[in-house]
């Protein structure tokens, strides 16, 4: 008797800068065991390994740069590689921008697309306070919307309507986690 493959889950998160893609992340691994793979995951060890510093210019840079060189889907298929290496049965993928980025992952997967929606304000709030990478704290809100205003970002909007679900983050932490929850349990994890 043969045993029957298990079906990867992959939940994706997208939303904009600083909407709360990593929390949501972190709490389907931790509730649910799932392995987190971030999107730009690869543009960060790949700048590691140049010892390029990793800001908010020189990753988008990058993520151009691969794409106009080696196809809209670069990103998708390094992705896609990381989870079939992965013995995990549930995924929690981060950081999609663009319907190239799960195209594919939609085909060979059981794939739901959830996305957060936050106000720029508390987004903008949220990000200086974090401080992921150097100069991040410094970062004044003309500069936070442009950057709010650039190509990936509003490739984002255009995965709204193909979302699963669209979960509110503009109130607590414990009141985004609750709603999380909730989504969580409609997805047979």
């Amino acid at each position: 008797m043969t045993d029957t493959p298990t079906i990867k889950k992959i939940i994706a998160f997208t939303g904009r800068k600083a909407c709360g893609k990593g929390v949501a992340g972190n709490l389907l691994a931790e509730k649910y065991g799932a392995l987190r793979i971030d999107y730009s995951s690869s543009l960060h060890e790949a700048l590691n390994i140049l010892g390029i510093p990793e800001t908010q210019d020189t990753i988008p840079k990058l993520s151009s740069f691969l794409r106009s060189r080696f196809g809209v889907d670069v990103m998708q298929r390094a992705v896609v590689k990381k989870i079939r290496a992965s013995s995990a049965s549930r995924i929690s993928l981060f950081g999609a921008r663009r319907l190239t980025d799960f195209d594919d992952i939609k085909k060979e997967f059981s794939f739901h697309l959830l996305y957060i929606d936050s106000n720029f304000e508390a987004r903008y709030q949220r990000y200086i306070a974090r401080n992921q990478r150097a100069g991040d704290s410094e970062m004044d809100r003309e500069r936070f919307r442009l950057k709010d205003e650039e190509e990936p970002e509003l490739q984002i909007e255009s995965l709204k309507p193909l979302a699963d679900a669209v979960i509110d983050n503009n109130a607590t932490l414990q009141e985004f986690e609750k709603k999380l929850l909730e989504v969580f349990d409609t997805l047979d994890l």
